[in-house]
């Protein structure tokens, strides 16, 4: 693994610990992709560092992992918690962020 994978690997684990301690409990109706905010970068050599370190596929699995614990909070607590995600895009490779709220 290069430092660049390392690194973006680094930075995918925090955002997926953000993202799992997100999940404070909140009655709402779940994800809304209508709220979902989008942050696009379109610069070519960005873009080609994305696609050779498989942005998009860690953009799948962050997505899965970050819906099964919002599924997870549900299950056990019988409370859905109202979400949406902001999109980090290079060119057409997304990883979606989980923001956290505390609310009540």
């Amino acid at each position: 693994m290069n430092n660049v994978q390392l690194n973006f690997f680094r930075a995918a684990s925090l955002l997926l610990v953000l993202a799992l301690l997100s999940v404070a409990s909140a009655d709402g109706n779940g994800y809304n992709s209508d709220n979902d905010v989008y942050l696009q970068v379109e610069n070519e050599a960005a873009e080609r560092a994305a696609s050779r370190i498989g942005v998009g596929r860690l953009g799948g699995t962050a997505f899965g992992v970050q819906e099964g614990a919002h599924e997870l909070v549900g299950d056990s607590s019988g409370q859905t918690v109202e979400h949406y995600y902001i999109w980090f895009c290079i060119g057409s490779e997304c990883v979606p962020i989980d923001p956290f709220e505390f609310g009540g």
